[in-house]
């Protein structure tokens, strides 16, 4: 039996870079897709366990108010969605909704593994350095060499996307 993993399948450029790791993965896992925005943005998800949550950022929203409510909007989510489906990993490709996604798998004891997106070449994203300084992440893989020696928990396994 595939082990069970949920994968954040967000928009743009990390929705990209996690497509790719898709043909690697099912194959080996049981996926299911975490999708934190509009569905109408994510149509090639041909799979029929994906789930949508609250989207928690925005470029455009300024209401701390509004984003602390869709931050716990999205906790809830992802904290029902574990309850129901006892996922064994959770994975996110540099999307944000990786820190509600985490908290919930720390307090369900949950495997979390995070990845870096490409674009991050020169500095580590506010996203990982969330997951660093709280402990979420049992792994963080960046895609550069270099980004590895900024914390001696971040690894470089190759070009991973």
């Amino acid at each position: 039996m595939k082990k069970k993993l949920l994968v954040v399948r967000d928009g743009g450029g990390f929705g990209f870079e996690t497509s790719r790791l898709y043909s690697q993965l099912k194959s080996e896992f049981d996926l299911s897709f975490l999708v934190p925005q509009d569905k109408r943005m994510n149509r090639e998800i041909s799979e029929d366990n994906w789930f949508e949550v609250e989207k928690i950022t925005s470029i455009y929203e300024k209401n701390k108010l509004k984003l602390f409510f869709a931050f716990m909007k999205s906790m809830f989510q992802i904290a029902s969605l574990q309850r129901r489906h006892k996922f064994e990993t959770l994975l996110c490709v540099g999307s944000s909704i990786a820190v509600p996604m985490f908290i919930v798998g720390t307090l369900f004891r949950t495997k979390r593994v995070f990845i870096e997106s490409h674009t991050r070449v020169n500095d580590i994203s506010s996203t990982t350095k969330i997951l660093l300084k709280f402990g979420l992440a049992n792994r963080i893989y960046v895609q550069w060499p270099e980004l590895a020696n900024q914390h001696e928990k971040l690894l470089y396994k190759g070009n991973l996307l």
